[in-house]
């Protein structure tokens, strides 16, 4: 009879872990945990648990309508009493916090241009070091004028669509000419 007790009490411990019991299955867990010793299961750390909580309600003074007493409390204070809050982002913050990263930027900023070494020069010898950015420039330059060679082939399209644009004038004038044709070959209708 105790064997099936602690299997149904485990059934009901799962069930109260879980926040699934019912109040009289919590009376029940109740009940079979404070009179039995339980010693030598491992239901022990559970029986101290449910002693210890009925402790603790014994202990606790019950007031009765303290619901009611707590609810009227709030109605009535939470209108009446108005906190100022600090807004942390309000324009004077964010304006003061702006200005004091800007300082620190510009501060740190200065220490590192302060601190930094400055260049050397790499050639001992000016004649020679003029004489290397000549070549520098001479080999950037035909590097540049070989890649404007395509470049060269479109200006030549380009120059043929402007005779091209000249043959659409003469288009232009010999179609006036055909309509002012027209115009005089078509017998004018008079209502004379």
């Amino acid at each position: 009879m105790k064997n099936m007790n602690i299997s149904l009490i485990r059934t009901l411990l799962d069930k109260f872990y879980a926040g699934n019991t019912t109040l009289e299955e919590e009376d029940k867990l109740r009940k079979f945990l404070n009179r039995e010793d339980l010693s030598k299961t491992d239901l022990l750390s559970d029986q101290d648990y449910f002693r210890l909580m009925s402790d603790f309600k014994s202990t606790i003074p019950q007031m009765e309508g303290m619901e009611e007493k707590l609810a009227d409390f709030l109605e009535r204070n939470i209108n009446t009493h108005h906190t100022r809050t600090f807004r942390l982002l309000s324009p004077p913050f964010i304006t003061i916090a702006a200005s004091v990263l800007l300082l620190l930027i510009l501060t740190i900023a200065g220490f590192n241009n302060k601190f930094r070494k400055q260049p050397r020069d790499t050639f001992t010898d000016p004649q020679f070091a003029y004489n290397e950015a000549r070549k520098t420039l001479l080999f950037v330059s035909q590097k540049f004028n070989s890649g404007l060679n395509p470049v060269n082939n479109v200006s030549k399209i380009s120059t043929g669509s402007e005779q091209l644009n000249e043959l659409l004038k003469i288009e232009f004038g010999v179609n006036m000419l055909n309509n002012l044709n027209n115009s005089e070959s078509s017998p004018i209708k008079s209502n004379n």
